[in-house]
């Protein structure tokens, strides 16, 4: 989860002084907006952090209770022992 906090902060620290210059360009779409309101870019930038973590909470938190050993089709003991046999 904190390789997804430092996407989302990355992807905010540069979305968040980018996205003023290119709303000029969408003045006509926006409706009782101005191009530059402050609250517009905060709720959509923490709307955008949301998104990215929820994005990446259910497959971390499955990854997390999944035994790899079972997953791979092998037990601990058959795997500590050929671990050992190459020492």
């Amino acid at each position: 989860m904190r390789q997804v906090a430092i996407s989302g902060f990355i992807a905010a620290a540069w979305g968040e002084p980018i996205s003023p210059l290119l709303t000029r360009y969408l003045r006509d779409e926006l409706f009782d907006v101005t191009y530059h309101d402050p609250w517009s870019f905060a709720v959509a930038g923490l709307v955008t952090f949301l998104a990215i973590a929820v994005a990446a909470y259910f497959p971390v938190r499955r990854a997390v209770t999944v035994d790899p050993d079972e997953r791979c089709g092998r037990n601990s003991e058959t795997w500590l022992n050929s671990a050992q046999a190459f020492s």
